[in-house]
């Protein structure tokens, strides 16, 4: 990475979200590398200083008036300067910025934000586009199944690691649930996270495991819809619906769970499946997605159709059946993170793709 370099990040300033998340240890290596950059913000202001040798930009959820900054600010680093961009979203201001700039930009893709239609806008942005980055080799190939005209486009697969600030709240964390439970961690915005197959699932569950509970943690558009339903069928007792919790208190729900689901066909990685397995639980999750990039099928964890409920049953039952082989599986998790998905080893891989 050749200095100076400018990042366009969709928020850094604390917003709840994996990509949130990713972007805040994006900065923080930026930092690390002590080569001056420039941060343009999207969703927030930068109210916080940003630390040596960072400069940055927020716009507050204006758009529109980040795109025009780009192309009329004076404020630009020289001619070259290479310039990242960590969201679909933000093609248009990276486009402006690297013509300016005579430069061309890298575009860093998360996951469903980038298997949809383009807009013109943004296919006209594409054109100085010269690498892209992914998170795994299923959002590449997906994004490159979608739109095949960026096939030839170079390709390199960045797969992410736990953020800092959750393993400094997993510090000495322990369950202050007191009772027995299953774990999912989710937005319940979307229908492709599998809410209800896992509800019909567990279900079936609670019939040999009557004292068992099921915790979501996260908040949607859905969550009255998935109360509703959980109502319906007599599981409202069973059912836990968190909501939105600090970093401490995730720690303390992933502790103490049994095991950890999530029955999502959408996943383009899946940092909820990391933070599972460092806290030592075994994982069930779908085979439709990138979990099975993350998750070890049969040591770490188990994949399953889906939209499957009896599999996802099957599966299940069978950790809570068999505590000698969660254990196992839970240990290999860990054992797994601490060697290729800790922040440190996320560091060195984003420091590689710069330098490339």
């Amino acid at each position: 990475m050749n200095p100076p370099f400018i990042l366009l990040s969709e928020g850094l300033d604390g917003q709840p979200g994996g990509i949130q998340r990713v972007s805040r240890q994006v900065a923080t290596a930026l930092v690390h590398s002590k080569d001056p950059a420039f941060i343009w913000s999207a969703n927030d202001r930068l109210a916080q200083r940003l630390p040596s040798p960072l400069e940055g930009r927020g716009f507050g959820k204006n758009y529109p008036a980040m795109f025009f900054a780009a192309c009329t600010t004076q404020k630009l680093p020289s001619k070259g300067c290479p310039v990242s961009c960590w969201h679909m979203g933000l093609l248009p201001v990276a486009a402006a910025l690297a013509a300016r700039l005579g430069s061309r930009a890298d575009l860093f893709l998360h996951g469903i934000e980038a298997w949809g239609e383009i807009s013109w806008m943004r296919s006209l942005a594409m054109r100085r586009i010269r690498r892209i980055g992914a998170n795994s080799h299923f959002t590449l190939e997906r994004f490159r199944q979608k739109h095949p005209q960026y096939a030839l486009l170079p390709g390199v697969v960045l797969p992410l690691g736990l953020s800092p600030e959750f393993v400094q709240a997993s510090e000495n964390a322990k369950s202050k649930a007191g009772f027995s439970y299953i774990l999912t961690v989710t937005r319940q915005s979307e229908h492709y996270k599998g809410v209800t197959t896992l509800l019909d699932a567990f279900k079936k569950i609670r019939e040999k495991h009557p004292a068992l509970k099921l915790v979501f943690v996260g908040e949607g558009a859905l969550l009255g819809e998935h109360r509703v339903r959980a109502a319906e069928m007599g599981l409202a007792d069973a059912v836990v619906f968190a909501g939105n919790v600090t970093d401490r208190e995730l720690a303390e729900w992933y502790a103490g769970c049994e095991f950890f689901v999530l029955l999502s066909k959408g996943e383009g990685f899946g940092i909820v499946f990391l933070e599972a397995m460092y806290h030592g639980k075994p994982v069930v999750a779908t085979r439709a997605d990138a979990a099975g990039e993350v998750i070890a099928d049969g040591a770490t964890g188990m994949l399953v159709t889906p939209q499957d409920r009896e599999a996802a049953a099957e599966a299940i039952l069978r950790l809570l059946a068999g505590k000698d082989e969660a254990r196992a599986m839970g240990e290999r998790g860990r054992r797994r993170v601490l060697a290729q998905f800790m922040p440190q080893h996320f560091e060195a891989r984003l420091k590689k793709y710069w330098n490339e």
